[in-house]
């Protein structure tokens, strides 16, 4: 077996010579061709120094690329730049990505070290580490876990080449941290690529992220797919500590890149479970539809969550946050908090000579609601509303009070807009109604 295994290894060794000698060859043709002479200074084979570095840098990277560890270490300690044979970059990296498969780990970090101490190494001077090879190294880290080494070149190339690793890498790195059950770490590692972008963007910031995401696929500079699908993983991972809070801002971050609750239903719903409910506040007697009826005591629901629009009626001051409860907003505002509405206060502030809207007694109310002057008529359009036929002489009756006057002048005002009415809104004038329904409101 191993008789076989040294074979293949000088059969490889003896291909990438004779495909570098041939290679030079070609190349003194061409130039004989063109009348030209080699300026390069040769050696006693005949072969130029150029030409060695080139042969020795593709044998390092053909035995890398095969696994062959052991053969491109060897080929790599016969460049020298003393002799004027360089090392290439190229063939470094290669030489990491093969340690990285076999998972040596420390030849990986040795061979980073020598590049960094030209006066212990003169052999590798002059060959330095591109963001490429500080990448092949966060990656290798994580791949394994060693989430402290990862980190360790993270900073490592933020010091020395005062960039930020690329997007690969970092998504590398959160995933890892996430599968060691490090959630914390990871919401950390996620917010810093958001604000740190990386060497390609210098921010993930949601309108960045949503003109990338609306592209197509083919056109796409960076990897759109997998920053979202990473940020949902981490969302997921925070509501299952049952860390609401910085789950619900990654939610805000998401509807900011574009993505829609539906399309990610399973992430919304898990923090949901573990958001505060949502307090409905008290509703006392008087203010519901049927003034007789008792009030409802305070409830709670699901929290409406970020991105699903939050239907608050209850909610009538511009003042209010949605992040208070129910009930402490109702409680600040005073004792004038259905006295006055929304639409009400932002009337005022219209042409003048308008006259402002007041807010209606219950949610029922229609005749309010239509801005009737006359008591009557507002007793007969809200029992119109709720599917009664009453009359105007019984609408006149029930709101009978002990000032005629006063009543009869109200009323006159307010036949000129029963007249106007719309059809559908007049009663009928040939019907008279003697029963009054069973859920017309009793004064």
């Amino acid at each position: 077996m191993q008789r076989t295994q040294r074979k293949s290894d000088f059969n490889i060794q003896v291909a990438c010579v004779t495909l570098a000698k041939g290679t030079h060859r070609r190349q003194l043709q061409q130039l004989a061709v063109d009348g030209q002479k080699p300026t390069a200074p040769r050696e006693k084979n005949g072969y130029s120094k150029k030409f060695k570095s080139h042969m020795f840098n593709t044998i390092v990277c053909f035995n890398a690329d095969a696994g062959k560890l052991a053969n491109a270490e060897n080929w790599m300690e016969r460049l020298d730049t003393r002799l004027g044979i360089t090392p290439d970059v190229r063939s470094l990296n290669n030489l990491l990505h093969s340690c990285a498969k076999l998972g040596e780990f420390d030849k990986a970090e040795d061979w980073i070290a020598r590049c960094g101490m030209p006066a212990l190494h003169p052999e590798l001077a002059g060959l330095e580490p591109t963001a490429e090879s500080y990448d092949i190294m966060i990656q290798m880290f994580t791949r394994a876990g060693e989430l402290h080494r990862a980190e360790k070149w993270i900073h490592a190339i933020e010091k020395d080449m005062q960039i930020r690793p690329n997007l690969t890498s970092q998504l590398g790195l959160i995933k890892a941290c996430l599968q060691l059950e490090q959630v914390v770490r990871a919401h950390r590692w996620a917010t810093h690529l958001v604000k740190n972008g990386c060497a390609q963007n210098a921010t993930y910031a949601p309108d960045i992220v949503k003109a990338e995401r609306v592209k197509y696929r083919s056109s796409q500079r960076w990897n759109v797919s997998g920053l979202i699908d990473t940020v949902i993983t981490v969302t997921e991972a925070l509501a299952g500590m049952e860390n609401s809070h910085a789950a619900h801002q990654w939610l805000r971050y998401l509807v900011g890149c574009g993505l829609k609750p539906e399309d990610a239903y399973g992430t919304w719903e898990k923090v949901r479970k573990v958001h505060p409910m949502q307090i409905i506040s008290t509703v006392l007697s008087g203010e519901q539809a049927d003034p007789s009826s008792p009030g409802l005591p305070p409830r709670t629901k699901l929290a409406s969550l970020f991105g699903e629009g939050v239907k608050r009626s209850s909610l009538k001051s511009p003042n209010t946050t949605l992040d208070r409860p129910t009930s402490q907003a109702s409680a600040m505002l005073g004792d004038d908090y259905r006295s006055e509405s929304s639409m009400s206060k932002r009337s005022t502030n219209g042409p003048p000579g308008r006259t402002p809207r007041t807010a209606r007694c219950c949610l029922s109310d229609s005749g309010r609601r239509s801005g009737a002057a006359s008591p009557s008529l507002r007793k007969f359009l809200d029992a119109k509303s709720r599917g009664a036929t009453p009359s105007l002489a019984w609408a006149r009756s029930e709101t009978a009070s002990p000032y005629p006057q006063l009543n009869d002048q109200a009323q006159a005002t307010a036949l000129p807009a029963l007249s106007d009415a719309k059809p559908s809104e007049q009663a009928p004038e040939t019907e008279e109604v003697t029963e009054v329904p069973v859920a017309q409101p009793s004064d």
